[in-house]
């Protein structure tokens, strides 16, 4: 499906696009590589599988940062350490969540043990 992206044009047209928006901004590139950033984490929730989205955005991402003149190895290791956490937060959240509901269940269970 990643390969698809790229045949059909749909990769290249949104690179373009994001291209054309961040020069418009005319910010300094830190900020810009702030933004880049932030768009590569939240657009994962748009495309249906992780393996998708690293075979079709990644290098999409990297051709942007790298025409923007970005620092090549900050540019290389922000978007691994990006795609490292949006592959992982999913499992923290479960577990969060799993322990969060145990802390309310012993506290709910202190609470009733007291009160009787």
């Amino acid at each position: 499906m990643a390969d698809q992206l790229n045949v059909q044009g749909v990769i290249p047209w949104f690179s373009r696009r994001v291209g054309n928006f961040m020069k418009s901004l005319a910010i300094i590139w830190y900020i810009e590589l702030l933004i880049l950033q932030t768009m590569y984490f939240f657009i994962h929730y748009l495309i249906v599988g992780q393996t998708i989205h690293n075979g079709s955005l990644y290098q999409a991402f990297l051709k942007m940062h790298l025409t923007a003149k970005f620092p090549r190895t900050l540019s290389t290791l922000l978007s691994a350490f990006n795609t490292d956490l949006f592959v992982h937060l999913p499992i923290t959240t479960v577990v969060m969540q799993q322990y969060i509901m145990e802390l309310v269940m012993l506290n709910f269970g202190i609470s009733l043990s007291l009160e009787y």
